[in-house]
């Protein structure tokens, strides 16, 4: 077993090698060369060789391959402003597995692939969860278009405070929303009637005791 203070070590990323050969190997992956000028030395940063591809060559690598996609850089593709577009949108025509970057049609931004389109729609954006559950993939930009899918496909309660509520007030069938307006709405509804009755008292004393009133309330004028 060799000792481990005879290994090359690669402080990066940690990496012991016992064989030279390898550690060459290993570092020569990690080169940021330029495709198109074999005669410069390698690049410090990856941002300094697409800098210089930018300038001298007018070459674009996918920023969403390069965010996404772990490989090395000799692995990297790079464009023109054509090429990219054209990437973008449909893929490369000598890879058949890239179909382009799918496009939000909300946003007009474009993601890796349906995978993270999916995420992005939602997180950011707004589904119905009876059509969701049902298998449906239909999203809406914000809840007002939601709340409209609500009111003409499924039931939706707008009394009270579900008019300024989201989610909770939308029903997949009618029994669903009668029973919830029978449990939160009904006793607001006759809280509502009893408001708007007058309230008023009647005191109705027997015919003698009036009488008698009438005869005090008198004497005592009388006697003033």
């Amino acid at each position: 077993m060799i000792p481990i203070h005879q290994l090359q070590h690669e402080k990066k990323y940690d990496i012991y090698f016992a064989d030279g050969k390898v550690f060459a190997l290993y570092r020569q992956l990690l080169q940021h060369e330029c495709p198109r000028c074999p005669h410069l030395p390698s690049f410090g940063l990856f941002g300094d060789l697409e800098q210089h591809m930018r300038k001298q060559h007018e070459l674009f690598c996918c920023k969403l391959c390069l965010k996404h996609l772990k490989i090395f850089t000799y692995e990297r593709k790079w464009y023109s402003r054509k090429d990219l577009a054209r990437h973008r949108m449909q893929g490369d025509p000598d890879d058949t597995s890239h179909r382009g970057h799918p496009l939000c049609k909300f946003c007009d931004e474009r993601y890796l692939d349906n995978d993270e389109l999916l995420k992005h729609l939602r997180r950011d954006h707004y589904f119905c969860h009876f059509c969701d559950s049902d298998g449906a993939q239909d999203y809406y930009s914000d809840y007002a278009y939601l709340r409209e899918h609500f009111r003409e496909k499924h039931f939706l309660c707008e009394e009270g405070r579900c008019s300024t509520e989201q989610f909770t007030h939308a029903f997949r069938t009618e029994i669903d929303l009668k029973a919830h307006k029978t449990a939160c709405h009904s006793r607001s509804r006759a809280e509502a009637r009893q408001n708007r009755q007058i309230d008023l008292q009647f005191s109705f004393a027997p015919r003698h005791s009036r009488r008698s009133e009438g005869e005090l309330g008198a004497h005592r004028l009388n006697k003033a």
